[in-house]
């Protein structure tokens, strides 16, 4: 029992390390800060103009939270993990790390939990967004199913990022692809452009990214639309994507270069 307790303990003490080494790195707030918050707010911005101008709201945020949900799941994906374990990867911290009894799996899942409550709290901001009040009956859309889109949503992309950052060696690299991923995903997952402009074979190609299911599926969902893909298909497919993503970045994460 007291070794347990002792296990649980420094368990809690790696994750709390972790928590603070994210709020000290300025490159992850930058990007957790751009990548929704300062989106959020100039939707917002831009809607709350509209609304002054024409006398009523013409619901631009609600219209693109798949978009926003998007750039910040992949903002904490990329930005927040995949580069930071990379950098420190570079800089050697990691190496170290590898010196001691922690293993790569009890690393990861310490690692982890700061990132996760940072997609919690983004997926309640867009859930309220996506159902406010006195709308729900209105709008027939229930919190509980867009509720399980964006958690799933956020758990995929953050495994993306978990499994870019289990082996690249250069910063650099990842900080490109941490610019160039979002802008891919913006144009093929339909957040940005509709899926229907795209010829027929290329929206078939589409669909069958992991972008496309989460954005496609919740922009569907907000719409009381049918989504490209059964709901239950769409969420099925985003969780085995998880699993397969977290269980290749904890079989392939090494501590060096």
């Amino acid at each position: 029992m007291g070794r347990s307790r002792r296990a649980g303990a420094a368990l809690r003490e790696l994750a709390l390390a972790q928590a603070r080494m994210l709020l000290r790195d300025p490159r992850a707030f930058v990007a957790l800060l751009l990548g929704f918050a300062v989106l959020l707010a100039m939707f917002i911005g831009v809607d709350m103009l509209l609304a002054v101008s024409f006398g009523a709201s013409p619901g631009l945020v609600r219209g693109n939270l798949g978009l926003i949900a998007l750039m910040g799941f992949l903002a904490v994906g990329l930005g927040a993990t995949a580069v930071p374990l990379v950098t420190q990867r570079e800089d050697g911290l990691l190496r170290q790390i590898g010196t001691t009894p922690v293993g790569r799996g009890v690393f990861l899942l310490t690692h982890a939990p700061a990132r996760a409550v940072i997609l919690v709290a983004e997926c309640g901001v867009l859930l309220m967004l996506a159902t406010p009040p006195g709308a729900v009956d209105a709008v027939s859309v229930t919190a509980a199913p867009l509720g399980l889109t964006l958690l799933l949503g956020a758990a995929m992309l953050l495994a993306l990022g978990y499994l870019l950052g289990a082996r690249l060696a250069r910063s650099d690299a990842v900080r490109h692809l941490a610019y160039l991923i979002p802008m891919l995903a913006l144009v093929s997952s339909g957040a940005l452009l509709p899926l229907e402009l795209f010829p027929g074979p290329v929206r078939i190609l589409l669909l069958a990214l992991p972008t496309t299911w989460f954005v496609a599926t919740f922009d569907a969902q907000l719409a009381e639309a049918d989504p490209p893909l059964p709901l239950g298909a769409a969420w099925a497919l985003m969780a085995a994507a998880t699993v397969l993503m977290w269980a290749a970045a904890a079989k392939l994460f090494r501590w060096h270069r």
